[in-house]
């Protein structure tokens, strides 16, 4: 089998993505203090993005952070963006 169907391929790319953000969310467990950075722009074809990171310090005082989305937005209003974030947060549980 050589894994080169666009669908195997996309739910190759999802697990591995969810690997790496609950990577990320068993040291946010640990963390002394953390927040979340999220800025929006429109790219190339004026659609908006919502870029999302997570900034936080372990307890060695080392800051650490990670970048761990770039959503669509459907609007630019406060809902729109606050509903991204909680969808997109729901992973880390914090």
């Amino acid at each position: 089998m050589k894994y080169t169907a666009p669908d195997i391929q996309n739910e190759m790319l999802e697990i591995m993505d969810l690997r790496i953000l609950r990577d990320i969310a068993n040291k946010l467990q640990n963390a002394v203090i953390y927040t979340l950075m999220a800025d929006e722009s429109a790219d190339v074809s004026n659609k908006e993005q919502l870029v999302i990171c997570i900034r936080w310090v372990n307890e060695e005082l080392v800051v650490h952070e990670e970048f761990v989305g770039m959503h669509p937005l459907q609007g630019t209003e406060a809902d729109h963006i606050v509903k991204v974030l909680k969808v997109s947060l729901f992973v880390f549980d914090l």
